[in-house]
C-alpha cells in the first residue's frame, strides 16, 4: 500500500510558508477550469536588473504545447518500469528534467527541480524563484539537466530571466504557484523538451508519477543528484490543483507530474506542496491555459 510522505517539498522550506490548502473533492465534470481572461507576469532580468509587468490575454483554445513546438520523444522509463532511482537520465523525458541551484535574496543557497518546455525555458514551482524563506526574489539560478548520480549531467545552463504570476509574486497565492526561466544556452535544442497539456479534467483515481531530484537521497558519496520516481494515485482535484499519494521529499518542488493515459505522455501539473495539518496529501498545480499562453509567447 502506498504510504503517504509528511516531508515539506523543497529543502528550502524549512517551516511550510504558504496557508494549509484544504484538498477538494472532484469538480463537476463537465465544467471546465475557469481561467482570467487575462493576467499579468513580473518578468525579472537578472542581467540588467530590469523589471517589468506584462498583461497576457489567456489563449483558451491551448490545450497542450504540442500545436507550437516539435513532438517529443516517447517514453523510456515511464510505465510498468517500478524502479525508484532513475539512474540514467539519457532520453526523455528523464533528460528533460534538472536540479535547480537557487541563490536566495538572503544569500544563501536552496535546490529545487525544474523542466525543460523549449529550448531556453525551464517550467517549476514559484516558490523556487520567490519565497519569504529566501529573502523574496532569487537572485540567480544554475539549472543542471539529466544529472546522473555521480553528479555528471547532460547540460547546463545559468537562468537570466523569470517570468512570475503576479498572483504568486504579490501573494503566494497557491494556485499560482509556477513560473518560468530563461536560460542563458538552449538546452532542449539537443537534449529535448518536454510537452505540457491541460489533461484529463477529472484525473481523481488515475496512476501519477513525479520526477524530481530528492535532496536527501544519497547514492555513495553523493547526496540530491539522482533523478527519483514517485508512484501514487490522484486522490482528489480541485480547479487549479491536484492532490496524490505519491511520496515526495525536498527539493522535488517544481517536478514535473505525469497523470496515466494522457495523450502524448505530457506533463499535466507541477508538485508545489507536501502534507499539512489539514491537507494530509502531496500536492501540486494543474498545467493551465494561462500557463500555455506564456509558454507559447515565450518560445
Amino acid at each position: 500500500m502506498k504510504k503517504i510522505n509528511k516531508i515539506i517539498c523543497l529543502s528550502m522550506v524549512a517551516s511550510l510558508l504558504f496557508s494549509s490548502y484544504v484538498y477538494a473533492e472532484e469538480a463537476d465534470n463537465e465544467k471546465q477550469i475557469s481561467i482570467p481572461d487575462s493576467f499579468t507576469m513580473i518578468e525579472y532580468d537578472y542581467e540588467t536588473g530590469e523589471e517589468k509587468e506584462v498583461t497576457y490575454q489567456t489563449d483558451t483554445s491551448l490545450t497542450d504545447t504540442s500545436q507550437f513546438l516539435s513532438p517529443v520523444e516517447p517514453y523510456s522509463i515511464i510505465g510498468d518500469d517500478e524502479r525508484e532511482p532513475l539512474d540514467f537520465p539519457d532520453s526523455l523525458p528523464l533528460s528533460a528534467i534538472g536540479k535547480i541551484y537557487i541563490t536566495g535574496a538572503n544569500g544563501k543557497h536552496y535546490v529545487g527541480t525544474g523542466f525543460l518546455v523549449s529550448d531556453d525555458l525551464v517550467l517549476t514551482a514559484g516558490h523556487c524563484l520567490k519565497n519569504s524563506e529566501m529573502g523574496g526574489n532569487a537572485t540567480g539560478f544554475e539549472f543542471k539537466s539529466g544529472l546522473y548520480p555521480n553528479g555528471a549531467y547532460r547540460g547546463s545552463a545559468n537562468a537570466y530571466r523569470s517570468y512570475i504570476p503576479s498572483q504568486w509574486e504579490n501573494g503566494y497565492n497557491s494556485d499560482w504557484d509556477w513560473g518560468l526561466l530563461r536560460l542563458d544556452s538552449p538546452l532542449g535544442s539537443s537534449i529535448g523538451y518536454l510537452n505540457c497539456t491541460t489533461g484529463p479534467s477529472t484525473p481523481t483515481g488515475r496512476q501519477c508519477e513525479i520526477m524530481g531530484y530528492p535532496e536527501d537521497w544519497v547514492t555513495g558519496q553523493y547526496q540530491g543528484t539522482t533523478q527519483v520516481v514517485g508512484f501514487g494515485t490522484i486522490m482528489a482535484s480541485s480547479q487549479y490543483k491536484i492532490f496524490y499519494d505519491a511520496d515526495t521529499t525536498g527539493g522535488m518542488s517544481g517536478a514535473p507530474i505525469f497523470i496515466s493515459n494522457t495523450p502524448n505522455m505530457s506533463v499535466s501539473g507541477i508538485h508545489t506542496n507536501g502534507t499539512g495539518l489539514t491537507q494530509p496529501f502531496n500536492s501540486g498545480v494543474r498545467i493551465t491555459s494561462a500557463i500555455l499562453t506564456v509558454i507559447s509567447q515565450k518560445i
